[in-house]
């Protein structure tokens, strides 16, 4: 309860992204109804698809600076910022939570990803409050790393309109991707086997981040069967 009194102004902000982001969508489906290729996207409910991943891709991609800054001041100088850390991981979480209710005939994987965000968040915010020395501490590196990789929603989004270099992206994604993937799976089982903190905890953890290390896997197999590294 303490820890939801005192982080209830990163409650309200939690909210109010999820409203603003929400109403990102009609505006950006108005504004791509302007190009011809988007207006020609069958069937219907992949135009929100496409909005959906580029506000995501757009958004992530802004945050990339900021969240290279968190990993920077905490490798390099010891600095834990979580007033930052609160703030890009409301608006993270609501990309998240507002596709759910937005994207029709999301894959499973997909969905149990988001749901697992959404609840990897509140823990952190209203049980640990983001602090340095609990189980928030890999999962704010997980969603930085997953931050880098923001042109996977892009080329998810520009894959509906566009036809030249289209694979060339998929390519680059899939590399981005596998690389963020790489150092940060290795992070999370450096940091569960170093750590302190209780067995159940670290087993409670894994079982959840696994629900998204999944749909990691199962987004890398798409982009390389559609670039050009192509995968059995």
């Amino acid at each position: 309860m303490l820890y939801i009194q005192q982080n209830l102004l990163f409650l309200i902000f939690y909210a109010f992204s999820n409203v603003f982001i929400y109403y990102l969508y009609p505006m950006t489906h108005s504004l791509m109804n302007s190009i011809d290729k988007y207006k020609n996207i069958n069937p219907e409910h992949k135009k929100i698809y496409f909005v959906s991943n580029l506000i995501k891709g757009i958004v992530l991609g802004l945050f990339t600076p900021l969240a290279f800054g968190i990993l920077y001041s905490y490798f390099i100088h010891n600095i834990w910022n979580r007033s930052l850390i609160k703030s890009l991981a409301s608006t993270y979480c609501s990309l998240d939570l507002v596709s759910i209710f937005c994207i029709q005939k999301m894959q499973f994987n997909t969905l149990v990803h988001h749901i697992m965000v959404q609840v990897l968040f509140l823990i952190s915010l209203l049980c640990f409050d983001f602090r340095e020395d609990t189980i928030s501490k890999p999962i704010v590196i997980y969603a930085i790393f997953s931050t880098f990789a923001f042109s996977v929603n892009l080329y998810l989004a520009l894959r509906l309109i566009l036809e030249k270099n289209i694979k060339l992206i998929a390519t680059i994604s899939s590399i981005i991707y596998q690389f963020s993937c790489t150092i940060n799976w290795s992070y999370q089982c450096y940091y569960l086997y170093i750590s302190e903190i209780d067995i159940i905890f670290k087993i409670l953890y894994s079982i959840l981040i696994l629900g998204v290390v999944s749909d990691d896997i199962v987004l890398i197999k798409f982009l390389n069967k559609n670039g050009y590294l192509k995968t059995n």
